[in-house]
């Protein structure tokens, strides 16, 4: 048994009514929410160094939607769709509408497993921590708004989801990893906007998630995040790095070898926080207001995420640059890179002198 979908691009005007939700019909309900934005230090500060390309914030207003789907098939890479319109939402929300991509499938199987009910949607197009963070957790923020019944995430990554997730809610969560048609199914855009803005209702759950992990947490220490132990884009300099910062009392943390649990109670306690650029700092989500941030990235490779996030610690991201063996950013993302250990050194006691133990 099959299932058709519309075939082609949608026009201009199917997109504007998606958009707005006067296309969703029977079977679909919708409800907009203010979204306040997060404050964001739009501006870095290039302690040496610069990158080769600049990205500039797309700072918009945001507003939220969330739509319930009657009779929605789920497809990995986060592809929903509407069977009874069939239109298919190809990536599902990553950007700030509910508009669906122009890729489109004339016919697919209908899945065996179909879900009663009302399950609320949490997957993320793309494996990896800082998607599950960013993309599949920022959803979350319509929960509290409807009856779902269960929580839908990605199998390969549940244990990340599901600690994220225990602070919010203690729905039953339902791992996918294969086509499943659900009864009913709600899918919210992101509160984390990927080009440019964070709404305050994922700042909320951030706090939300430090104050189970880690209550009370006394800003302490300074913390090098470590990516030496990470299979692409290794900082060539780093474990001399290390050894320097550990000298002046800095903690060194490996993320692959600490649970998540006790990453969120790290970034919670940190007065400073250092570390190659990489998905591990997006645990800065967790800081506390006022910590500085020292992010060490390759002259060709660096996103806006690290600015984005001085919306959680109020402070600007100071940045150190070296050069990468890629020539391109897309090169840069996985090249080596080396960066002189002096030049951390000096720049960490310059910003960080009263944090440090020694």
């Amino acid at each position: 048994m099959t299932f058709t979908l519309k075939v082609g691009p949608l026009t201009a005007g199917e997109r504007r009514a998606w958009r707005d939700l006067s296309c969703l019909g029977e079977g679909w309900s919708g409800f907009d929410l203010p979204a306040p934005m997060a404050p964001v230090l739009r501006t870095s500060i290039y302690e040496y160094g610069r990158p080769a390309f600049e990205l500039k914030l797309d700072r918009g207003d945001t507003q939220l939607v969330a739509a319930r789907i009657e009779e929605a098939v789920w497809l990995p890479r986060r592809i929903i769709v509407d069977t009874k319109k069939g239109i298919v939402s190809e990536g599902s929300f990553r950007r700030p509408s509910l508009a669906p991509n122009e890729m489109m499938f004339e016919e697919m199987p209908d899945p065996q497993l179909r879900v009663p009910g009302l399950s609320y949607h949490l997957t993320t197009k793309h494996r990896g921590f800082g998607h599950i963070l960013l993309e599949g957790l920022s959803q979350a923020w319509a929960i509290d708004y409807t009856a779902a019944e269960r929580l839908i995430v990605n199998k390969s990554f549940s244990s990340i989801a599901r600690t994220l997730i225990a602070p919010l809610s203690q729905l039953p969560i339902m791992e996918v990893d294969s086509p499943v048609r659900f009864e009913s199914l709600i899918v919210a855009s992101q509160s984390y906007r990927l080009d440019g803005a964070i709404s305050a209702r994922f700042v909320e759950m951030c706090q939300r998630i430090r104050e189970f992990y880690a209550p009370n947490a006394k800003q302490k220490y300074v913390l090098y995040v470590s990516r030496r132990l990470a299979g692409k884009r290794r900082l060539k300099t780093e474990l001399i790095i290390e050894d320097r910062l550990r000298e002046l009392g800095a903690v060194i943390m490996n993320p692959e070898k600490v649970d998540l649990q006790d990453q969120i109670r790290h970034f919670a306690s940190a007065s400073v926080v250092i570390g190659p650029i990489g998905s591990a700092l997006y645990n800065c989500v967790f800081c506390k207001p006022g910590t500085i941030r020292i992010i060490l990235a390759p002259e060709t490779f660096h996103t806006r995420n690290d600015t984005l996030l001085s919306a959680f610690t109020m402070t600007k991201a100071h940045y150190l640059f070296g050069p990468s063996e890629g020539h391109t950013r897309a090169e840069g993302m996985s090249s080596n890179w080396t960066i002189p250990a002096d030049v951390v050194v000096d720049t960490v006691r310059r910003l960080a002198a009263s944090h440090l133990s020694q």
